[in-house]
Parts: structure tokens; sequence; C-alpha cells
């Protein structure tokens, strides 16, 4: 009797650790990643993570201001780079730049994912975290030198350095690793979330009512000479029945002419209406000249006329000129 009595302590004992080990099995398969293998403090779990406090409306308004008058080649690369720093790995492998709406699922995997993402990275080849982490960071770090935002440098600056000291190589644990992915991730987060703010001021421009009819003298001015320096003006007054003449080659006289009046408020207009006139002959380093005629109420730049609204500061300008003229009957 008790030897049956010892057989079925020891099976019942066999069996209750059969059933302690299928259960730990299973919740090894369904741990969540943001469960710990060991247990860590708070101040661990902040550490590993990477904050930075965005300017939101600061981003803003450097983004509205690259965009209102079109985007140059620099600033068209900082677009660029920043739009290829915001491209992120997912613990599946996914390459792209996640929605704000679907950026936290995004970064999110299962203890399976990131183990084959972590012996990716172990095998012969890198895998695609370990080159897509420095790519994001050089992009940053080259966008910089286009940016003369001194907030805006120092963020992107921050974030770049902090990309390029994540190091996924000979981490001796899953949980290490996936320590590494979520600080990655959580820069990454910062960068998607200034990138979705270029698109979001983008859109808004686009959606605005039109106002291309409303200028200045100095904006259309800096559109007909293009980059071109200047080498002299000439000036032609026509008053009634005599005609004046002034060539200008000094550049204090010319910056005198051409931009005191350059936030006269222009808006273009097809409605000409004849009077006196007063010409200048822009001529430029490459042997170009532009023509701005200039009437009481309105203004031809090129080919474009403008109605002048407010004070005509460039009339009032010429006329006020202390320069030796010659006349004409």
């Amino acid at each position: 009797m008790k030897r049956n009595l010892g057989k079925i302590s020891i099976l019942t004992i066999s069996l209750l650790t059969f059933i302690i080990l299928v259960n730990v099995m299973q919740s090894d398969e369904t741990i969540p990643r943001h469960i710990k293998e060991e247990p860590v403090s708070e101040q661990e779990q902040s550490d590993k993570l990477f904050d930075l406090d965005i300017d939101e409306e600061g981003y803003r308004k450097y983004f509205n201001n690259l965009l209102i008058d079109g985007l140059t080649y620099s600033e068209s690369r900082i677009v660029e780079l920043l739009e290829r720093a915001a491209i992120s790995v997912n613990p599946k492998g996914d390459v792209e730049i996640p929605s704000l709406e679907k950026i936290d699922d995004y970064f999110k995997g299962s203890m399976n994912e990131f183990s084959l993402l972590k012996q990716e990275s172990e095998n012969g080849s890198p895998s695609i975290i370990i080159t897509q982490t420095p790519k994001s960071g050089f992009a940053l770090k080259e966008a910089i030198g286009f940016i003369d935002n001194e907030q805006i440098s120092k963020d992107l600056e921050t974030m770049a350095d902090a990309l390029l000291e994540i190091n996924y190589i000979d981490l001796s644990s899953i949980q290490e690793f996936i320590n590494a992915y979520d600080r990655y991730a959580s820069i990454q987060k910062k960068i998607i979330e200034i990138h979705h703010l270029y698109i979001e001021v983008e859109k808004e421009i686009t959606l605005k009512p039109s106002e291309t009819n409303q200028t200045t003298f100095g904006a259309e001015l800096s559109k007909v000479l293009d980059g071109e320096k200047i080498k002299d003006i000439r000036i032609t007054v026509f008053n009634d029945r005599t005609i004046k003449y002034v060539k200008i080659t000094d550049e204090e006289t010319v910056n005198q002419v051409l931009y005191i009046p350059s936030d006269m408020e222009l808006e273009k207009t097809e409605d000409y209406q004849a009077g006196d006139a007063k010409n200048i002959s822009i001529s430029t380093m490459k042997w170009r000249d532009i023509l701005v005629e200039v009437f009481e109420h309105q203004i031809y730049i090129g080919d474009t006329l403008y109605k002048i609204n407010g004070e005509n500061s460039l009339w009032k300008t010429i006329e006020q000129l202390d320069v030796e003229w010659e006349s004409f009957d």
C-alpha cells in the first residue's frame, strides 16, 4: 500500500511539473516586448529612451518662411534630408515613414520579431537596422549645414549624435537589443514628427487663397535680377515737354534708388493709365538690361504692370536724388 502511495505521489509531482513548464513556454511565446526579462528601475527605463522638447510653433514658422517664396536649392536639400532621416525600420524589418496616427504601433514588435532582427544583426552581413540607424544620423548632420536657425540646428545635432551612439553589435541579451531599439524608436519618432510638421505647413500654404497679385517692389525686382549684380543704372525722367537723364555707377546711389523703396506695396493689374514717367534702365554684370518704368500710381517691372498701393517711394526717391542731370529739349 505504501509503495502505491509513493507511485501516486511521484506521478502527481511529475504532472504538476509538466503543467508548469507548458505554462511557462506559452508565456514566453506571447511575452509583450515591453516586459523585461529582468526587472529594472524606472530610472533605468527612462535612461534608455530619448526625449527632446520640439518647439512645434518654431518649426512651423521656419517651414512657412522656407515655402512662402518657393524653395531654393539649399532649402529643398533641407526638406530632402529631413525626409531621408525620417525613414525608419520597424521590428518586422519594414522600412518606411509611418503616419503620425500609426507611429506608436509601427515601432511595436513581438519577442520573436526582435529575436529575428537581432539574429540578422549577428550574421555576416549587417541587418537593415544596423545600416539604417546611422543613415538617419548622417542625413541630419548634412541638413544642419543648410539650416540658418540656431535652435533647429541644435535639435538636429542632438538627435544625430544620439542615433550615431547606438550600437546593436555584441549585445549579450535580447533585452539589451530591445533597449537599443527602443532608444532608436524614441529618436525616430521626433524626426518623423518634424517631417510631418513640414508636410502640414506645405498643405496649409497650398490650400490658402491665392495672394499672388499682392507683392512688393523689392520682391519683384529680386525676381527679375535673378541674383545678377548691378553694373549701373540710367534714369530718364519725362516731364511734359522736357527730358532729363543721368547715369549712376556708384553703388551707394544705386542702392538708394533701388533698395530704399523695397517695401513699396504693389498689386498686379492690366489697367494701364498713361502719364508722366520715370524710366530706370538697369544694366547687370552679365550685360543684361532690365527696364523699370514708374508712373505716379503704377509701375512696369519688365513686362508686368503693377498698381502702387500707398506711397510711391520710388518716384519720391528719384525726385530727391542729388545728382547732375543732363537735359534734353
